[in-house]
């Protein structure tokens, strides 16, 4: 159950809503936002900062916005979404490659239907077999065996 009756509610709501209308905009700077409106920053400026601390405070605020941190962490986060985009490709070529070995190795067995061959078959070449006419569109259902011995 959400935290709120409204999905625009909360923080994520707000971020979901922010990143739609401004999609450039950061999550640190939406972050400095929030807690500035949150907090009431403004109003606590206005009471006591004096020309010195709007200095200080835009001084600082050029040092952060120069040493680039949001681009480095969107950075991060694109090379991170190519590697793991890299990975799934090399998992999918995988499969594929183990699916049409699979398929070769089915397409060169022959169909047995002698009974002396297939009572001397051991385990996997009649799961193979049953494999192969299941493959074929047999509709062969699995029957559980049953010991010999009763407990």
């Amino acid at each position: 159950m959400p935290t709120t009756n409204d999905a625009n509610e909360g923080m994520l709501g707000m971020w979901r809503r922010h990143s739609r209308d401004k999609p450039s905009l950061m999550v640190g700077h939406f972050s400095n936002q929030a807690a500035f409106a949150c907090n009431e920053t403004q109003d606590f400026m206005n009471t006591l900062f004096i020309d010195e601390d709007h200095t200080h405070i835009r001084q600082e605020a050029r040092r952060i916005d120069t040493s680039r941190i949001e681009k480095h962490r969107r950075d991060t986060v694109i090379q991170h979404k190519k590697t793991v985009a890299e990975e799934n490709h090399k998992k999918e070529e995988e499969r594929h490659a183990k699916n049409a070995s699979v398929a070769k190795y089915f397409s060169a067995l022959d169909i047995v239907v002698d009974d002396a061959l297939l009572n001397t078959m051991l385990d996997q070449p009649i799961k193979d077999q049953l494999e192969l006419h299941r493959r074929l569109g047999a509709s062969i259902g699995c029957r559980a065996l049953q010991s010999a011995t009763a407990w």
